[in-house]
């Protein structure tokens, strides 16, 4: 439903107070895949196209919020709905994450994407390729978990049967490497990360494959016992969480630093807008003050203030008199 239509004259002749109570609303549809549109109506005399608009984002933020989302516009018109002025607003809008939404989801890719590739890793140490050093070499991709005290103790070096494990062991670690560097390309071209930061982790998860990678070479070389080969692998995993949490307090204090810097840049920015407001302000000519005329006094009209009247009264008998002032 809609206002009636009135052309000038009849508006004119009525001036618009039979429009009073004209407030008309489209409701919401949705028309695709998280698109929708709304559409309100109000008289000039309710608010006109101001009331309409501030009627239909308030239609679209109740669709999207029931979906924990927030409207987006993609397009809108103001309509002259009285042939005078707008008095409707339709808007087409999409319901979408927040920034911090889009933030938060953002990590959980990433962190689901490298947990695919840690999981994979971890996978391929089942391969029964390995069977011959189960129990001797520590055979895991996780940096936590704790090595057995009797594998610490391993004081044997590796038999001709088990270098080719190890050989194995030493291609699944070069593997693993080459899928955390394909997958870290990835999420830095998809969401664009800042190579200031991903280059920080992406440097101490590196470093520890290859140094992973390094021991199994020295196991298969027989440079080292199954003992040793355990100690220096426990020893790496520690330098990497190390490395890892000194990545998490450099990229805080950079983005500390950043936002400070963002900060003086804003306060300067805004002082140069007032510095050019005022410039512009004072070229702008100063009209004189209006002075208003002392009021005068009518020479016609002499002011009657603290003025002597004097009266003479003449006899003119027969009980007449006439009296003359002065």
């Amino acid at each position: 439903m809609k206002c009636i239509q009135l052309t000038r004259t009849a508006l004119v002749l009525i001036g618009g107070f039979s429009l009073a109570g004209c407030a008309m609303s489209g409701g919401t549809q949705q028309t695709g895949q998280d698109t929708y549109k709304t559409s309100e109506t109000r008289a000039p005399i309710r608010g006109g196209i101001s009331a309409a608009k501030t009627a239909a984002w308030d239609n679209a933020r109740s669709a999207c919020s029931k979906q924990g989302l927030i409207p987006h516009e993609l397009s809108h018109q103001e309509i002259n709905e009285l042939n005078v002025v707008p008095t409707r607003y339709d808007l087409e809008f999409r319901c979408s994450p927040s920034v911090a939404q889009q933030e938060a989801q953002t990590e959980k890719d990433m962190t689901d994407t490298l947990d695919r590739v840690w999981a994979a890793c971890e996978e391929s140490l089942k391969t029964p390729e390995l069977s011959p050093i189960v129990g001797k070499a520590r055979l895991t991709f996780s940096a936590t978990t704790k090595i057995p005290f009797e594998m610490l103790s391993i004081d044997s070096l590796a038999s001709d049967k088990e270098k080719e494990a190890i050989s194995t062991l030493g291609r699944l670690t070069g593997d693993c490497e080459i899928h955390y560097r394909q997958a870290t390309a990835f999420i830095d071209k998809k969401y664009n990360i800042d190579p200031t930061i991903s280059s920080k982790y992406e440097a101490a998860y590196i470093h520890w494959l290859e140094e992973r990678s390094d021991l199994s070479l020295m196991l298969y070389q027989k440079k080292l016992t199954y003992g040793e080969f355990n100690k220096k692998q426990r020893d790496s995993d520690l330098h990497a969480i190390d490395a890892l949490n000194q990545a998490n307090v450099d990229i805080g204090q950079q983005q500390k630093k950043d936002a400070a810097v963002q900060a003086q840049i804003d306060a300067a920015r805004a002082q140069a807008r007032a510095a050019d407001m005022q410039a512009i302000s004072a070229m702008r000519p100063q009209a004189p003050p209006i002075m208003m005329p002392a009021p005068t006094q009518n020479a016609a009209q002499p002011a009657i203030q603290n003025r002597q009247i004097n009266c003479t009264t003449q006899n003119l008998g027969n009980g007449n008199s006439s009296t003359n002032c002065y």
